[in-house]
């Protein structure tokens, strides 16, 4: 909440001195474009964590009960998988990215805010996910938590 109050009032500030003073700030839009993209990474892993995904009930209701334990299992390990073509694309992108020189006023690449995060997202995916297949693993029965329900 704090770090979209943030760029909110960074974008505000750079859009008055763009228009008014025609003068724009250097780095700001570089730097709320990185806020952006760690932000987008780091709550799909919250939402994820927290299983706030929306989900589609009625196509689980047709299922037998005995299948919904290992319908979740395959979910968290089709995360997993997720996450580890996140890691090998992010890794890609990173050593293509370093090569570029800093632009947009900020003193390091891009490669640190596009594909750093995506690194990141990969490996905390794989974690939470992970955890999750594990826990549906060893639990006996488990009950439906978070997400909204279309």
């Amino acid at each position: 909440m704090i770090l979209q109050a943030v760029f909110m009032i960074l974008l505000a500030i750079q859009i008055f001195m763009r228009f008014c003073f025609n003068s724009p700030i250097m780095g700001i839009e570089e730097s709320v474009t990185a806020m952006v993209v760690w932000f987008a990474c780091l709550g799909a892993v919250a939402v994820t964590k927290e299983n706030g995904h929306a989900q589609i009930e009625y196509f689980l209701s047709l299922l037998p009960k005995s299948w919904h334990k290992w319908l979740q299992i395959f979910v968290n390990i089709l995360g997993i998988v997720i996450g580890y073509i996140f890691i090998n694309g992010g890794k890609r992108q990173f050593k293509v990215q370093k090569l570029a020189a800093p632009a947009g006023g900020l003193p390091f690449s891009k490669c640190y805010y596009y594909a750093l995060p995506i690194i990141v997202l990969g490996v905390l995916l794989i974690i939470v996910c992970l955890s999750r297949a594990i826990k549906f693993l060893l639990l006996e029965e488990h009950e439906r938590e978070g997400g909204d329900i279309i």
